[in-house]
């Protein structure tokens, strides 16, 4: 598979992770800023694999956020990218309060964890 395929699938997972907390609606306000990734093993067409994600931090315009593709017990893929929310002139602008209680209130949940 192309590398960018794991991009994708982290994409993907923050799109269901956002949608399980109701907070999807807005989804094309939230361009990449920066990504990372680190590639352990290739993927391949047909791979089952296993996005996990976790949620980093909540800034005043932005949200960071770590993952990993695992398949079975190898990590394919670690990877951290950050989504800034802004507005119709593309400009940051801080983070809805829906969206903000929403993270925030998920993010000290798994802190307790």
């Amino acid at each position: 598979m192309h590398f960018s395929a794991g991009l994708r699938y982290a994409e993907a997972a923050e799109a269901g992770f956002r949608r399980r907390l109701g907070i999807l609606d807005d989804w094309g306000r939230y361009p990449r800023r920066t990504i990372s990734a680190t590639f352990h093993s290739m993927l391949r067409f047909d791979d089952e694999l296993e996005v996990r994600l976790r949620l980093e931090s909540v800034g005043t315009t932005s949200i960071s956020w770590a993952w990993e593709i695992v398949r079975g017990a190898e990590l394919c893929i670690e990877g951290r990218h950050v989504a800034v929310h802004v507005g119709a002139d593309q400009r940051p602008r801080p983070l809805p309060a829906a969206v903000r209680s929403s993270l925030e209130q998920m993010h000290e949940a798994e802190a307790r964890r």
